[in-house]
């Protein structure tokens, strides 16, 4: 419970950021991810043989699989989202009634919830 309480907050905090700290904080972890791939590959063969002595199935188990290019593609998926608009609390739709009443749509991300 301690955890999703931090998230919580840690997601409230991150709503807070400019657009600009945002995106380079992505671009961070896409480099981080190129720069750490050896050292990620190697504590996913370990995560992996844990998955076989767990016993999961052959399916979980490739899903759980890395390699060089899927931490190659995780990198470029990050960048994207870099490179996208951030849409996160921004009003999408703005309608206001007769009686002065501002009925406003706004984006906000799944899973955080106040």
């Amino acid at each position: 419970m301690i955890i999703a309480k931090q998230a919580k907050q840690a997601s409230a905090q991150l709503l807070a950021i400019s657009e600009d700290v945002r995106n380079q904080a992505l671009r961070n972890i896409a480099n981080e991810l190129r720069n750490q791939s050896a050292e990620i590959l190697a504590e996913n063969i370990k995560d992996v043989e844990q998955a076989k002595n767990d016993g999961l199935t052959d399916a979980m188990i490739d899903r759980l699989s890395l390699n060089p290019d899927a931490i190659l593609s995780m990198a470029e998926s990050v960048e994207s989202i870099a490179e996208q608009a951030q849409v996160v609390n921004t009003i999408v739709n703005e309608i206001v009634r007769d009686d002065g009443l501002i009925l406003q749509e706004q984006s906000i991300p799944m899973g955080v919830w106040r």
